[in-house]
């Protein structure tokens, strides 16, 4: 049955490496959604009364009506923004300088921002609340893919391993068992996204000297990359194994 399931979630994700509408891109949304968190009810959406009046990208809104009340599912680790009035203690959307204001990481670190209408704009992100906006290299629909998969990875998957200097003979080792998503990363940490055979990953290069920072390797330079793997099940991470020694810093399989 789980293997089912993972071809269907990974054939969902091989259409898009094809050229793809924002329904299509939705689709695999809803199918990644349906495979971490089950089916997703009726009950489960907003109304148009506890969405409001505000005037919002088209994925934005197809979410909050399809699933906006699984706060679990977007907002475990980070926060997807809740509309306006829904929730007290969440930060609500909110449009300042012409940007929407729509998804933050859990400290504050980096921010992320996308244009208030249109039927998949693109998204901006900022370091620390402050400095100029930077447009990344995703439009909206593509970010909540990847902000599901960040979160199934951070918080969800029941089985799991990270190690913050993993060799790159050893990064590409499982490279090649799981390949890199057809979505660019995020630029906050240059975050890549890896999903095969119900295994997910993301992956970021560390900078020379410290984790998260520093220069980038240079030609020549060995590089080392912070790794978090997760999986529903504990089968697809079998071939990790003989990659995991004493240095990674947890593993639950």
């Amino acid at each position: 049955m789980i293997a089912d399931e993972n071809q269907k979630l990974d054939q969902a994700f091989d259409r898009l490496r094809r050229r793809t509408t924002v329904y299509d891109r939705l689709g695999v949304l809803q199918r990644l959604v349906d495979y971490w968190h089950g089916p997703i009810r009726p009950e489960d959406g907003m109304s148009d009364a506890e969405i409001g009046g505000m005037a919002l990208p088209l994925p934005l809104r197809w979410w909050y009506r399809w699933a906006g009340k699984r706060r679990e599912v977007m907002s475990r680790q980070n926060v997807l923004f809740a509309p306006r009035g829904y929730l007290h203690n969440d930060p609500s959307l909110a449009v300042k300088d012409g940007r929407l204001h729509f998804y933050i990481e859990n400290q504050g670190v980096y921010q992320w921002a996308t244009l208030p209408g249109g039927d998949d704009p693109p998204v901006f992100g900022r370091y620390a609340r402050r400095g100029r906006w930077v447009r990344e290299n995703t439009t909206l629909s593509q970010h909540l893919i990847l902000t599901c998969l960040f979160e199934a990875v951070m918080c969800h998957g029941k089985y799991n391993a990270s190690i913050a200097w993993l060799e790159e003979e050893k990064f590409a080792e499982i490279v090649r068992q799981v390949p890199p998503l057809a979505i660019p990363p995020w630029r906050w940490l240059d975050t890549r996204f890896f999903v095969k055979n119900g295994v997910f990953m993301l992956a970021a290069e560390n900078g020379v000297g410290k984790p998260y920072g520093g220069k980038r390797a240079r030609s020549g330079e060995k590089r080392y990359y912070s790794v978090q793997v997760a999986a529903k099940t504990e089968a697809p991470l079998q071939f990790l194994k003989p990659l995991v020694g004493d240095n990674w810093d947890y593993v639950t399989f």
